[in-house]
Formats: C-alpha cells, sequence, structure tokens
C-alpha cells in the first residue's frame, strides 16, 4: 500500500492515482522499453561490428534475470508506482538517503532517453533535408521534438496510454515485418552470405566488452516498465504478467534483429541511425523499404519518448509518497496527470541535450542507470526477507559481474562523464530541497492560470468541440498534400524521388495533430465523456435508491426492533414502549404501567464452559419459557445477553406485579433441555410500577435495573421491588464513584490523626492516620468512599497521597515536641502490596519527610492474611528494610491463627469490641489475644479505650499501647500539632 505522504504546503496533495488502464495499455509500455535498442545499437555495432554479438547474446540473459527479479518485487508491492526506484526504496529501509540516490540515479537514465530519441531524430531529419549541422540549429529542433512530444504528458493519464498504446502498433509491427521479411530474404536469397557473416564474429577484448556493456546497460534493462503502471491500473496482478510476456522478446530483439543488422550492413557500417538504415534500404530492398523503416524509426522514437513521459513522473511521484522528494512531486490531477513531475521530467530531458554529443549522452546517462541496479540487485541479495532461491542465485550472478562492468568499463570510457553520472542525482536532491520554496513564489500565478485552462477546458459547447476537430483534420490533410505536392516538385526539378521524407512528413504531423489535440479536443471531449457517464450513473444510482428505499426502511425496522436470536422484541422496540406508556401516564389514559427486567444468574459460567451454541439454545428456550408464562397483554423482549424484559402495558392491581414475578421465578424451578443437555439455571428480577408522567425512558431503564441489583444481593431467583430510598442511595455512589479521580488529582482529602498512648510511660507513642474526604462543604468518612476506591483501583494512588502527608505531618510533629520517634500509622489495602517496589518507595517518601522509615507503622486488615502466601515475601522485605506491620481489628476476622507465627507482624491491635462491655468473656478473649502478641513477639494496640475503668483494666493485663477517645478523638492536623497528653495542669 501506499504510504501517506505530509504535504506540508497549502494546498493538498492527492495521493492515489486513479484507476484508469488496462492490461493491455501496459503490455504496450512493456514492448516500447524494447525499442530502446534502437539508441545504442547503432554507436555498439559501428564500433564492434560482429562481436558486439557478444554484447547482445550476454546482456540478454543479464536483462532475464533481471525481469525476474523486478517481476517478484512487483508481485510483493502490486499498488506503488515507479518500478525499479520504489523498489529500492523497500529494500534499503534503513538507509533513505541511499535509497534515494539510488531512486534517482535510476530516474536519470530514464529521463535521458528522450534526449537521446530528439538527437537520433535531429540527425535523421538533418540527412533527409539535407540540413546544415550547425549546433544551434540542431539544439533548436531537438527541444522543438522534446516539448512536442512532451505535450502529451500534460493531457490525461488514460489518454497518454491510448496515444502510447496507438504509437506501439506501428513501431512493433514494422519491426516485425522488417525482421521476418529481412530473415526470409537472407535466407532465401543470400543463405551463403548469411553463414558466412555468422562466422565472422570474432574474439572481443575484455576492456572492449565492458565499455559497450556498460552502455548497453540503458538498452538492456528498460523492460521492467510495466511495474510502474500497477498503482493506475485497474488489474494490478495482469499488469504485473506483462513483465513475464514481455520476457520472451528480449532474444527476438537482443539477438535476432542485431544479427540481422549486422548481416545486411556487412562491412559498410556507419555510426549513425540513418546512414545505417540507408546502407540496408538501398544495397537489398530498395526504395520502399525505405519508407516503412522511416516510419519504423521515427514512430520508434516517437514512442520512446512518450513512455519514458509517462513512466519517469511516476518515480517522482512514488518517492514523494514515500516521503523521499518533497510534497510537489505527489500533486495529481483528478484525471491522473503527474503535471509537476512531468514539467520535471521535461526540464532534465532538455537539460541532458547540452552534452557535446550522443557518445557522451549515453555515458552520461548509463552510468547512474547501471549504478541504479547494482544497487537494486544487491538489495536482493542482502534483503533479510524471504526470497527465491533462484532469485538470489539470479543475484549472485548479475551483482558481482555488473560490479566488474562498472568498474573496468567506466575507466575505459571517459572518466569526466563517468563522474558527472555518478554526481548527477545529487543535484537532483539538492533542487528537491530548494523547490518548494520557489513553488510558494510562483504558486498565485500558476493557480491562476491553472483555472483559466480548466476553464477553457471544461467548455461543453459540442460546436466549439466539432470546430476544433474539423480544424485539426483540414490542418492534418493541408500537410499531407503540400507534403506530397513538394515531393512531386523536388522530382520534378530532377531531386531524388524521396518517399523517406514523405514518412518522415506523415508521422510528425500526425503526432503534431494528436499532440494539440491531446491538449485541447481531447480533454473537452474526456470532459463530455465524463459528466454524460456521471449523469448516467447518478441517474442509475437513483433509480436503485428509490428501488431499495423502501426496502432498506423495511429491513432497517425489524431490524432495529427485532432480535435476530430469539425473533422477540430488543432494546430498541422496549424504549419505544415504554415512551408510548408514558405519554399515556401523562394523558391520563392508563394510570400505571409496570416492567420486570429478568436476568439469568451465572450464564456466563455456562456459556465459556458448554460454548456458545448452547448458550445461544438456552436464550432460545428462556425467552419461549417467558412467551408461554407471560399472560397474554404482558410483552416479552430481549434486552441483550442474559436480559429480559415483560412489559404490563396497564396495571389494574398492585398485586398483579408481585403475582408475575413470582410466576417467572416459579417457571425457573424446571430444567432446560439443549441438546441432549439438562440445566438448572436462576434467575434474578427487578420490579417496577411507573406511575409519575415525570418519568424518562432511561429513569425507567435505571430504576428497574437498580431493583435488579438488589434481588442479586438478596441471592439467585429472588425478585426485589424498586424502593427509591435504595435508588438515591446508589446514584448519590455512583456520583462520588464519577468524582473519586478527579478528587484524588486535586488531593480534596483531608488527614485527622487520633493518638496512640504508650500505657507504661502514658506519653504519645504516635498516631493513627485516618482521611476524610472534603467536599461540598462537608467531610465524608471513609466507609463512604474507600470501598469504591478499591473496587475501581483508586485506592493505590490514593494511599500514596495518604503516606506523603501523613510523613510530612509526623515530621512536623516530632519538630513540635522535639521526639524524632513519634510514630504514624497508615493503612494498606491489599492492592497495595503487589505495586512494584513497594518498600524502594516507602523509603523515598520517608526519606523525603525527613523521618526514619521506622516511624511507619504499616496497618493491615486479617482478611488480606489469606493471601499471605503472596504477601509473605513483600512483608519479610519490609521488616528487612525497618518498616512494621500492624494488624488491624485483630479478632474481627477468620484468619487462622498458624498465620501469625509465619508473618512479621510487629503489633496487633485488639478491636474495641472486645472492651466496650467489660463482661468476663470478653476480657479473658482479650487476655488471651495479649498473651498470644506476647508470646510471638508483638506489641498490642487495645482501641476503644473511653474510661478510667477500661484503661486500667488493659493495663493490668499487660496491654502495651491504648487508643480511643479517653486519650483524645482524631483531629485535623492543626488540632493535633497543639494536642498534649498527659493534658497540662
Amino acid at each position: 500500500m501506499h504510504n501517506i505522504v505530509i504535504d506540508k504546503s497549502p494546498v493538498k496533495s492527492v495521493n492515489a492515482l486513479p484507476k484508469l488502464l488496462l492490461p493491455v495499455e501496459t503490455l504496450s509500455f512493456s514492448l516500447a522499453s524494447h525499442i530502446t535498442w534502437l539508441i545504442g545499437a547503432p554507436i555498439i555495432v559501428y564500433n564492434l561490428g560482429f562481436s558486439s554479438m557478444y554484447i547482445w547474446v550476454i546482456g540478454s540473459i543479464a536483462a532475464i534475470l533481471n525481469l525476474f527479479s523486478v517481476y517478484h518485487e512487483a508481485l510483493k508491492y502490486p499498488d506503488i508506482s515507479g518500478g525499479v526506484s520504489s523498489y529500492i526504496t523497500r529494500l534499503y529501509p534503513q538507509n533513505s538517503f541511499f535509497a534515494k540516490y539510488a531512486s534517482l540515479a535510476y530516474f536519470l537514465g530514464w529521463v535521458a532517453i528522450p534526449a537521446l530519441s530528439t538527437s537520433l531524430l535531429s540527425i535523421f531529419v538533418s540527412h533527409i533535408f539535407t540540413i546544415s549541422s550547425d549546433p544551434f540549429i540542431v539544439k533548436i529542433m531537438q527541444i522543438f521534438f522534446i516539448i512536442l512530444i512532451s505535450s502529451v504528458g500534460f493531457s490525461s493519464s488514460k489518454l497518454i496510454s491510448v496515444f502510447h498504446t496507438i504509437l506501439t502498433i506501428p513501431a512493433v509491427i514494422t519491426t516485425i515485418v522488417l525482421t521476418l521479411g529481412s530473415t526470409l530474404y537472407l535466407l532465401i536469397n543470400n543463405y551463403q552470405q548469411f553463414m558466412f557473416s555468422v562466422g565472422q564474429v570474432g574474439v572481443i577484448s575484455t576492456s572492449d566488452f565492458f565499455k559497450y556493456f556498460f552502455i548497453g546497460t540503458i538498452i538492456l534493462f528498460t523492460g521492467d516498465i510495466a511495474s510502474s503502471f500497477t498503482a493506475d491500473s485497474q488489474e494490478p496482478v495482469q499488469t504485473i504478467k506483462t513483465i513475464k510476456w514481455s520476457i520472451s522478446f528480449l532474444p527476438f530483439v537482443y539477438i535476432l534483429v542485431s544479427l540481422i543488422l549486422l548481416v545486411l550492413i556487412g562491412n559498410q557500417r556507419k555510426n549513425n541511425l540513418y546512414d545505417t538504415v540507408s546502407i540496408i534500404t538501398s544495397n537489398h530492398f530498395g526504395e520502399i523499404a525505405l519508407f516503412f523503416t522511416t516510419i519504423w524509426i521515427i514512430s520508434s522514437l516517437f514512442l520512446l519518448c512518450t513512455t519514458v513521459i509517462a513512466h519517469a513522473p511516476r518515480i517522482l511521484y512514488q518517492l514523494s509518497i514515500d516521503r523521499k522528494l518533497n510534497w510537489l512531486f505527489s500533486k495529481v490531477s483528478s484525471r491522473g496527470s503527474l503535471k509537476i513531475a512531468t514539467l520535471f521530467t521535461i526540464i532534465v530531458s532538455i537539460a541532458f541535450l547540452f552534452l557535446p554529443d550522443i557518445d557522451s549522452l549515453l555515458i552520461v546517462s548509463s552510468t547512474p542507470y547501471f549504478l541504479s541496479y547494482i544497487i537494486f540487485h544487491a538489495g536482493i541479495l542482502l534483503s533479510k526477507d524471504k526470497k527465491p532461491l533462484y532469485l538470489r542465485l539470479a543475484s549472485c550472478i548479475l551483482v558481482p559481474f555488473e560490479i566488474v562492468c562498472f568498474i573496468i568499463g567506466g575507466l575505459n570510457l571517459n572518466l569526466g562523464l563517468v563522474g558527472l553520472g555518478i554526481l548527477l542525482p545529487f543535484g537532483i536532491i539538492i533542487l528537491d530541497k530548494i523547490m518548494p520554496y520557489f513553488a510558494n513564489l510562483i504558486r498565485p500565478k500558476v493557480k491562476l492560470l491553472s483555472n483559466n485552462i480548466r476553464v477553457f477546458q471544461s467548455v461543453d459547447n459540442t460546436a466549439i468541440i466539432f470546430t476544433q476537430i474539423l480544424l485539426l483534420f483540414v490542418i492534418n490533410i493541408v500537410t499531407i498534400l503540400s507534403t506530397w505536392f513538394m515531393v512531386l516538385y523536388l522530382k520534378n526539378e530532377s531531386f531524388t524521388y524521396r518517399l523517406d521524407l514523405l514518412a518522415l512528413i506523415l508521422v510528425v504531423s500526425c503526432f503534431a495533430t494528436i499532440s494539440l489535440a491531446s491538449l485541447t479536443v481531447f480533454s473537452q471531449i474526456q470532459n463530455l465523456e465524463d459528466t454524460t457517464r456521471q449523469l448516467a450513473e447518478l441517474n442509475l444510482t437513483l433509480e436503485t435508491d428509490i428501488q431499495r428505499r423502501d426496502i432498506a426502511e423495511q429491513a432497517l425496522f425489524v431490524l432495529s426492533t427485532q432480535d435476530n436470536l430469539t425473533n422477540l422484541g430488543n432494546r430498541n422496540l422496549v424504549r419505544k414502549v415504554i415512551q408510548k406508556l408514558l405519554r399515556k401516564v401523562k394523558s391520563k389514559y392508563v394510570s400505571e404501567f409496570g416492567i420486570i427486567i429478568v436476568n439469568i444468574n451465572r450464564f456466563k459460567s455456562i456459556n465459556d464452559s458448554l460454548g456458545n451454541k448452547i448458550g445461544d439454545e438456552l436464550l432460545k428456550a428462556v425467552a419461549n419459557r417467558l412467551v408461554l408464562t407471560a399472560p397474554k397483554h404482558h410483552t416479552v423482549y430481549r434486552l441483550g445477553g442474559d436480559e429480559f424484559a415483560i412489559i404490563i402495558p396497564k396495571i389494574l392491581e398492585k398485586v398483579e406485579m408481585i403475582t408475575a414475578a413470582q410466576d417467572i421465578l416459579s417457571s425457573f424451578a424446571f430444567p432446560f433441555h439443549v441438546r441432549g443437555k439438562q440445566l438448572f439455571v436462576t434467575a434474578s428480577l427487578g420490579v417496577n410500577n411507573i406511575s409519575n408522567s415525570l418519568h424518562t425512558v432511561d429513569n425507567v431503564l435505571s430504576e428497574t435495573n437498580i431493583a435488579l441489583l438488589e434481588a442479586k444481593k438478596i441471592g439467585k431467583n429472588k425478585y426485589s421491588l424498586f424502593d427509591k430510598e435504595k435508588y438515591d442511595r446508589v446514584l448519590s455512589l455512583l456520583n462520588l464513584e464519577t468524582k473519586l479521580p478527579e478528587a484524588i488529582k486535586n488531593k480534596e482529602f483531608e488527614l485527622f490523626y487520633q493518638p496512640i498512648i504508650n500505657l507504661k510511660s502514658n506519653k504519645i507513642a504516635g498516631y493513627e492516620t485516618l482521611v476524610r474526604w472534603a467536599k461540598d462543604g462537608s467531610l465524608l468518612l471513609p466507609a463512604s468512599f474507600i470501598p469504591m476506591a478499591e473496587e475501581t483501583d483508586l485506592v493505590v494512588p490514593l494511599t500514596w497521597q495518604i503516606l506523603e502527608k501523613a510523613c510530612f505531618d509526623v515530621r512536623q510533629l516530632q519538630k513540635k515536641f522535639k521526639s524524632d520517634y513519634l510514630r504514624v500509622n497508615v493503612n494498606f489495602s491489599l492492592k497495595q502490596f503487589f505495586e512494584p517496589d513497594l518498600v524502594k518507595r516507602i523509603i523515598e517518601i520517608a526519606n523525603k519527610s525527613e523521618i526514619a522509615v521506622s516511624c511507619i507503622k504499616i496497618e493491615i486488615t486479617e482478611s488480606m492474611l489469606q493471601d499471605s502466601e503472596d504477601l509473605k515475601y513483600v512483608m519479610n522485605e519490609m521488616l528487612d528494610n525497618d518498616i512494621k506491620l500492624n494488624l488491624d481489628d485483630f479478632g474481627t476476622g477468620y484468619s487462622s491463627l498458624g498465620y501469625l507465627n509465619t508473618l512479621p507482624i510487629s503489633a496487633l491491635k485488639i478491636d474495641k469490641s472486645f472492651i466496650r462491655t467489660l463482661n468476663p468473656k470478653s476480657l479473658e478473649i482479650t487476655q488471651a489475644m495479649i498473651n498470644l502478641a506476647a508470646n510471638i513477639g508483638a506489641w498490642t494496640i487495645v482501641e476503644g479505650i473511653e474510661t478510667q475503668e477500661q484503661l486500667t483494666i488493659v493495663k493490668e493485663m499487660g496491654a502495651n499501647f491504648g487508643q480511643g477517645y479517653y486519650f483524645g478523638r482524631a483531629m485535623p492536623f492543626d488540632e493535633i500539632i497543639n494536642f498534649v497528653y498527659p493534658p497540662l495542669k
């Protein structure tokens, strides 16, 4: 998939190419790439003669191996543009700059082809018209041809592909016809000459081979171009397969065509395309063949340029999408035209024209192109991804061979030109950085021009379009006729009758006409076609929508009001029925109605243990039984999950609701038979009758759910009537629960301290910390919020907050009373003990507050001892760090006394209930607990001492510490800091 580019410009870029192209159109790009043979073949043939067959044979093998590599990568990334350049960026994900360099090197190889093609075309034209070889005139001619050909690139993506396909037909047909015709001619008329010529293939020097293979890479490796068009292909997989198809054409073009060319030319080879063609046609086939070969060469060169105009901008586009280049290159018009990327391609192509000659152009363009393929094949070889064995073997062959070719071939070429080719990608990288700044400067003018062009192209007047078509047709006919008359005139003036001249003007005039049409008529016709298609689609859509609307409304009503599993009405229908009944209550049409919510107990356990299918069948069985149990005027619904609702639309007697609830519970006394299993289940019922017209639907359901929760608390197979007081209490708790996190964040909790007295010295030994929530001007006791804090895990941050404040306050008390041994007791929940680095954090809080760790006493309850095995490690770690543990409310829980002998408990706090009445039995138990504490080496703290008599008794029993109203109540810090015990007299 495409990566999404972040567009930093004020103008949004479109990051997807329209899916417009057919596989046959992308196949034409693959076929066109083989025509690149025309660019370098004359130069290689001129210099090597028959020895050039080494280049074509070995090059064909390398090209086939390369195409298999491209084919594999294309299958892996079917939705990206740019072909090999995009695959390189994905083969080197960790080296962005290196991948960018290699991708731009690949781009430069392609973008040089228009310059090479127009250079050959200008030579061709110069020979036909016998024009002076003035460099200025030649350059003007070359630039004219590039601009003429490139104009097609600014039309829609679809028009480019259609135009390209049209050009492919004459190029490919003439290639096949001329090749087969030449082959037959040689085999029939000059078989011996053919065999003799083949035998002329001699030995080639190593330096020559590597040098010309270096140059030939821009010819040999271009069959991969179809992979660039998968992103805007209607059938990406079929488009990728065209790469495979194109492989079969490689030997035909590179080997057979080259061999025929060599045989026909013999020893009369020339270094330019026109002279080579002239030799072949004049010596073997006569003047008529020159006509067809001229069409072949010109259409092929035009085809190559159009190929690049379509392909090269896609390289820039995908690099921009991948965030390797700036956002400008990712701009896509509504028809898929990459206008900015195309303009940049044309400018770079024109820049290549200013190299001295074709040889220089070939060297400079081949260098980065060859380098990019070395990097591509090395990336496949070094990739950590799973690759087919044949692919890695191909890369093992190609990479060392290519490196040797690049080094030796480069050293035997002009080193300055090779160096220039290596440096060129850096130039584009620099341009990429500065382009956005210039774009912001010229954006307003470009936008105005684009709007004007868009207005012109959007004209839908058929008469104007027809006039333009007629004018273009007349221009073309006049050009052809004038050319013909000129040829006749030249013939009468004793000049050589030139069919090649006629072919040239025919092709160029047709191309010029189509290029002009692509910018005017075709785009407007495309507008009309788009509009017509959109209107037809809209009309069809409207008709379909109208037909579907009624069906959809009916289906929607059923889907929105019916439960799919039980076919009962669902929650939506329940809400609608309740809303309707509330209106009846308000209008006094009905005085009262009722609702019962039925919840199946332990349904989740049944569903988890027996499976979803059994669970679904059980729900169906419950639904059927409820329907059979309910009276006729009672309606059963399924609210969802394991909950059902029964609505009584009109209550005649108060007892009716209770009777209905009892009947439902009685029906659950019988087992449910589901898939051969006998299941006993129970239900809990929430019962609610509504007579208040001020109710809302949500109120009704909420109240009934509260009643259901109360029924679950009572026990299984119970019902509960809605109670307003309970409802208000639950709402109050829910309100507190929602505000608790914010209260912790805002530190809305106040600490109170109750003194703990050393009964032996009669002095304050420490303080127990008690927390209050300062809410709405009142103080809430812990019982109203600590349980919900434990349920929601908020007790952990709350406890840390309490401990930090308590340690800070006790340090102030230590300073006030000049006693560093005053202690502070803080209650911990079980969840606190499973906090990571618990002991470490307690020590950090103690150090921050400047108190000794031994001054902190952690109080736990007996209920926590059931998890003593999990706590033992943490508690021992606390003991090792001098943090003491007190067992709070000792004697009220159900813990095993055996735990006390294994856990590091430093003190037992005896609950106040044991000394409240001072009856003999309670006192015996108290004495036993004090003795037990002494036996295990723990202190005792007796809570709830309120009288002198209680104090005297616990002292006689041997208790160590006391706590209670007799000594002092719990006080806020500003009071406790002034509290003195014993009181001053």
